[in-house]
């Protein structure tokens, strides 16, 4: 099993360059907050890299393949494509992606633009909206005539992308946030059996859907891993708790938040898990120290 960091861990480049210098051992995910300038860089210090996530390097836009707008459609698959030539560049095979969203724009990658547009749109679906400042949804949502039909037509766009595509594609399971796709366990199930394509398992994600879509946490876990079509776990840890009304997407240290790490991991040891990456927005040496002690 492979311990990888995502790029969002650090600042800048240099910050990236001195970690994997000190960290020989560990792979990179390269993430969305990467530039063509800091892929070519790293690919000169020849740092191990474990996955790509698209869009890499960064785009302005996320490619939305639950779009039924064709022109939308045609603009995600050239986004995707331009992560693809990075990874053939670099000798990359696996990609994570978000895949779709629940309306037939094109979201920005800048987080801030992202949150702006967001908040502007839950104005319109109030009735779907329990926390304003993170447009999180309430568990109708995933229910709802709008967001099945979304679903299903992301799960159609994606089996025909699945005719040419050579590279692993792994689907990311996504936090309670309007448009986003999917968001439950059975979201994920229903994608990777109309599909086939693998799983980039998000822990922080499912601990925040599960606050706010009613299920267990790790029966969700369970479920998803059964598909035995997970690839890559995105580690991270976050507050959320639905007694305090507190659902941000944190991206914590991994013995920072209300998820039992310790009992995520001993779950895992049952599956056959290519990569664990950790996906922190903070300076990662504690996740890594943990993780390798834990493995060895």
């Amino acid at each position: 099993m492979k311990i990888s960091v995502s790029s969002v861990a650090f600042k800048n480049l240099e910050e990236l360059l001195n970690f994997f210098d000190s960290h020989r051992e560990v792979y990179l995910e390269l993430s969305v907050n990467l530039s063509k300038h800091d892929t070519s860089k790293i690919k000169e210090k020849d740092i191990k890299i474990s996955s790509l996530h698209v869009p890499s390097p960064k785009e302005p836009f996320l490619p939305n393949f639950a779009s039924f707008d064709s022109a939308v459609l045609e603009k995600s698959l050239t986004i995707l494509m331009k992560s693809v030539e990075v990874a053939n560049e670099l000798d990359i095979d696996t990609l994570v992606i978000h895949p779709g969203y629940a309306f037939d724009g094109l979201l920005p990658t800048d987080s801030k633009e992202r949150d702006t547009l967001l908040a502007e749109w839950a104005e319109k679906e109030k009735d779907f909206i329990i926390y304003e400042s993170f447009s999180v949804t309430e568990a109708s949502y995933v229910k709802s005539d709008v967001y099945r039909k979304y679903l299903e037509n992301l799960a159609f766009n994606l089996s025909k992308l699945r005719i040419f595509l050579e590279k692993h594609l792994a689907l990311e399971n996504l936090n309670p946030r309007l448009f986003y796709i999917p968001q439950t366990p059975e979201d994920v199930v229903y994608l990777v059996e109309k599909t086939d394509f693998d799983v980039c398992l998000d822990i922080g994600h499912l601990w925040i859907s599960s606050q706010v879509n009613n299920f267990d946490f790790y029966e969700g876990l369970e479920s998803i891993l059964r598909t035995h079509k997970v690839r890559i776990i995105h580690l991270n840890n976050n507050s959320s708790n639905v007694l305090k009304e507190q659902f941000k997407d944190d991206h914590d240290h991994l013995l920072s938040g209300e998820i039992d790490v310790h009992r995520v991991l001993r779950i895992l040891s049952d599956y056959d898990i290519g990569v664990l990456t950790i996906e922190v927005k903070r300076d990662p040496t504690e996740d890594v120290v943990f993780l390798l002690n834990h493995f060895s």
